[in-house]
């Protein structure tokens, strides 16, 4: 995995599955941390020949040059002004406009990018005012790496030799530089920002980015500054070894399996005691970067200020009472269902309507009642592609102002302001629970 990442910083790989059982999860893992690679299955290999062939098209489209390439109608539209002598199938098109959306993984990286984790030093930390080791993050407002991310939240694991960069290990596995801004001025960039998502694991005895207190084995004195405490797994060594960082800031290591010795347990990621710490650990960071920020520029700022120097944070929004209490998926009339023209048009949730026909993958969660609904069209297109993507991936979807997280592999979503865990499940072929 070390080497095609190092390939794929600047290369795509494009995985072929092939035989009676084939690993896709491994394929998909190692084609996603690549620049613009994919899963090309044998029934794509014919024209997966003609790749190079809509690589040099899309590029000579001058709109999606131009553009972020996400307006289909207009790339085709350029498409047809720039090439109206020549046919394009509906493969080649396909091809096209997905080449045009994901252009950025096929420019030349800049030399910041190129910057791998293999030529720097980790679980270090070099700057007090940077989020501190074991942090948890997300893609956050300037990203630019397409789905490096799977969609999921990480775990700085190291400050970058560069100024102004963190080193992030996903959840997936993937470690790459990301920019997070110290300056307080508008030109700082944040390409992940500050979250307090859980790790979640999946068939693993532990990972990065999992919480810990002392176990069974502990020999190690006060290093935890007391029974109870919280740490933060930076790794995990195949000798049975982790690497954790305590909220003092000590950094060290500790038997997982070693000999048969656990001087750790791993904590339930949403119990109240993890939530309470994530959230601290988060207000934390925040604080030492903005002050940071504010020491480092010249402005006033008891004067308005056009900027803030604040970078996201999920976390902080004050939550409805009344949605705590019951944290349930609206349906807006006429956004989701067909509605009966005969019906009255002045209420705003469907009721009495029509039946609901489910799309052909269709995402169901269960609700409190025990009733399973579905989830709205746009929101279930989100999942769906995702799931494409990677069948055990993670995503957030947004419902009224309120945060949700898939969790498929486990066929769950968490409402991540309440933490109230529901069922979900993908039913295929318009068919209902």
């Amino acid at each position: 995995m070390q080497l095609t990442r190092k390939i794929g910083r600047t290369h795509p790989i494009f995985c072929i599955p092939v035989g009676r059982d084939p690993d896709i999860t491994t394929l998909e893992t190692i084609s996603a941390e690549s620049r613009g690679g994919k899963i090309v299955h044998s029934d794509d290999a014919a024209q997966f020949a003609k790749y190079s062939q809509n690589i040099r098209t899309a590029s000579m489209l001058s709109f999606a040059v131009e553009n972020d390439g996400d307006d289909q109608e207009r790339v085709m539209m350029s498409l047809v002004c720039t090439f109206p002598d020549r046919v394009f199938t509906e493969k080649d098109q396909k091809d096209i406009l997905e080449l045009c959306s994901r252009k950025s993984s096929f420019l030349p990286p800049d030399e910041k990018e190129e910057v791998g984790t293999d030529t720097e030093v980790l679980f270090e930390e070099k700057n007090p005012h940077m989020p501190p080791l074991g942090s948890r993050v997300k893609r956050g407002r300037d990203w630019r790496y397409e789905n490096q991310d799977n969609y999921g939240p990480g775990t700085v694991i190291g400050h970058s030799k560069m100024e102004e960069w963190l080193i992030v290990e996903w959840d997936t596995g993937s470690r790459r530089p990301y920019r997070f801004g110290t300056t307080g001025t508008p030109s700082d960039k944040y390409d992940v920002e500050i979250c307090c998502e859980p790790r979640v694991l999946f068939n693993e005895l532990i990972g990065t980015g999992c919480l810990v207190t002392r176990g069974k084995d502990w020999i190690w004195g006060n290093q935890d500054e007391g029974a109870g405490n919280i740490g933060s797994v930076l790794v995990f060594q195949s000798s049975g070894v982790v690497l954790v960082r305590w909220p003092h800031g000590l950094i060290k290591e500790y038997r997982f399996g070693r000999d048969g010795c656990f001087d750790l347990e791993i904590i339930d990621p949403f119990s109240p005691k993890a939530m309470k710490h994530l959230k601290d650990q988060m207000r934390k960071a925040v604080s030492n970067h903005i002050r940071e920020a504010r020491s480092d520029t010249t402005e006033d700022f008891e004067k308005p200020s056009s900027f803030s120097t604040k970078p996201r944070v999920e976390c902080e929004k004050t939550p409805n009472v009344d949605l705590l209490d019951s944290p349930i998926l609206p349906v807006i009339k006429g956004k989701y269902f067909k509605n009966n023209k005969a019906l009255d048009k002045s209420a705003d949730i469907e009721i009495d309507g029509p039946i609901f026909t489910p799309a052909i993958k269709q995402w169901w969660w269960k609700n409190g009642e025990g009733k399973w609904l579905p989830f709205p069209k746009e929101e279930n297109k989100r999942i769906n592609k995702c799931y494409e993507r990677y069948p055990k991936s993670t995503v957030v979807v947004s419902i009224q102002n309120q945060s949700y997280r898939v969790v498929m592999a486990k066929n769950l979503v968490i409402n991540l302001t309440t933490k109230n865990v529901f069922q979900i499940k993908l039913l295929k072929h318009r068919s209902s629970p």
